[in-house]
């Protein structure tokens, strides 16, 4: 009778010395011995994944069932069964060898395999999500660069054919001013000086969390066709006060400050048949709260035309018309019009180079908020690594001329400098997600002294590298 084993073996063995004098007989009528026909389990393996080259996906899962049969947990029959079966067009059964090749890998480089693969079936169900993260997890397993690049690849395939975006944020921000304080609590107003103990900078951090889910919706595969979306965001920020904020102002409490914003927006793409342009239109409906109370609702409607310039050199232009209603001061209502350009171009190699440019002209029936505004900025990304880190650099000059008198006989003019400097530690990594530090300058003149403020801050947060 013989042990299990053996008839398991018998069985394997019987199996595979049929299908090769089938294939013979195929190939050449010539007389061959059972003896002849016998394969070592190596030898197996190898015609298995001669016959997945050779497009013969059925030659193929045949041998991986039979070494399986042999040792269920064989990790390369359960690869090439994934592959025949992906080849055979049943995904769903390929991610499921896959799947148990993931749980006998031995090896970095085994896992990595096994998570490409099963990526690989889960796409092929329509399940880009999963197959997302299974290549996180690809990626995380091996730290070969020829590999990261293989992941890298598959990664941004995976994305393209994934109508669903999913975007989520956290991070925390401790500053020395999250109330926008002005740097004196004295200030005058129509030629009378007024000291207010409550008008100073209140340090603190702050904890913000934002969450984006947008599907992009595709009428045909045609190039130069619209490609249309729909989309919801939700942007969180929380504040807690330092103990010498505290005692400045009693008073104070942190969930005076907390804001909360929702948006629902949809729009289109429009390409350009050449594939060098595109236009776009976005509509976008939001609501926002500011300490817990309803603070505006408001519409936007934003125009885009966009060019690649050769080179890997960009540049665009923007216009755009908000109508926002206040819930707090109905007099604050306002309707904004604003129009930007940008421009982005390589340095040499060395990095890459932005420049933005805007000017706005926000009405109101209220004089604090009827202004125009210049805003220039500039941002640079450096190729090299920073002391170890990737790091990305900004600059921004604001100037806002008020339309009317309100502190005094001259209409209030404010110029604001902004600073920054973003830096991901990609090297301690997880699962493609990396920690960032940020640091941020904010200095605001103004000749209204009540509007004059400076802000230090530095963020800890996460990106994801991929």
């Amino acid at each position: 009778m013989g042990t299990p084993e053996r008839r398991v073996m018998g069985a394997w063995l019987a199996r595979c010395c049929l299908l090769i004098l089938g294939l013979l007989a195929v190939v050449a009528p010539v007389p061959v011995t059972a003896e002849e026909s016998r394969l070592t389990r190596p030898d197996a393996r190898d015609l298995a994944t001669v016959f997945l080259r050779q497009d013969r996906p059925m030659a193929a899962h045949a041998l991986a069932l039979g070494l399986l049969e042999a040792d269920a947990r064989d990790y390369s029959a359960l690869m090439i069964l994934s592959r025949a079966e992906a080849k055979l067009g049943r995904p769903d059964k390929s991610e499921i060898a896959a799947r148990r090749a993931w749980r006998v890998a031995d090896t970095g480089d085994e896992k990595f395999a096994a998570a490409y693969t099963l990526s690989q079936a889960l796409s092929g169900q329509g399940r880009y999500g999963a197959a997302q993260w299974w290549l996180r997890r690809a990626r995380q397993a091996s730290d070969r660069p020829v590999l990261d690049r293989a992941a890298k690849a598959q990664f941004a395939r995976v994305r393209a054919a994934n109508p669903m975006t999913t975007r989520l944020a956290f991070s925390v921000k401790p500053s020395s001013n999250i109330n926008g304080g002005p740097t004196s609590n004295t200030f005058t107003i129509g030629g009378v000086t007024f000291v207010d103990p409550s008008a100073v900078p209140l340090s603190g951090v702050e904890y913000s969390s934002s969450l984006t889910l947008r599907r992009d919706i595709t009428p045909t595969a045609a190039k130069a066709a619209p490609k249309l979306h729909l989309g919801v965001s939700v942007d969180d920020r929380r504040y807690s006060l330092s103990d010498e904020a505290k005692s400045a102002v009693p008073t104070a409490k942190a969930s005076d400050y907390a804001f909360t914003e929702l948006e629902v927006f949809g729009g289109a793409t429009l390409p350009d048949a050449s594939g060098r342009a595109q236009s776009t239109i976005d509509l976008t409906l939001g609501h926002n709260w500011y300490g817990h109370d309803p603070l505006a609702q408001y519409a936007r409607l934003d125009l885009g035309r966009d060019w690649a310039l050769g080179g890997g050199r960009l540049t665009g232009l923007g216009l755009s018309y908000e109508d926002q209603t206040r819930h707090d001061i109905r007099a604050r209502s306002s309707e904004t019009l604003r129009f930007s350009g940008y421009w982005r171009t390589p340095v040499a190699g060395k990095g890459k180079l932005t420049l933005g440019l805007s000017v706005a002209e926000t009405t109101s029936d209220s004089s604090a908020i009827a202004h125009d505004a210049l805003v220039a900025s500039v941002n640079y990304a450096p190729e090299a690594e920073v002391l170890g880190t990737r790091g990305r650099f900004s600059l921004a000059l604001v100037g806002r001329e008020y339309d009317r008198a309100r502190y005094g006989p001259s209409a209030r003019s404010d110029r604001k400098l902004v600073a920054g400097a973003e830096f991901t530690f990609s090297k301690l990594e997880y699962m493609s997600f990396a920690p960032t530090l940020g640091l941020n300058y904010a200095r605001t003149q103004s000749n209204v002294s009540l509007f004059d403020s400076r802000e230090f801050g530095l963020s800890i947060g996460f990106r994801s590298t991929f």
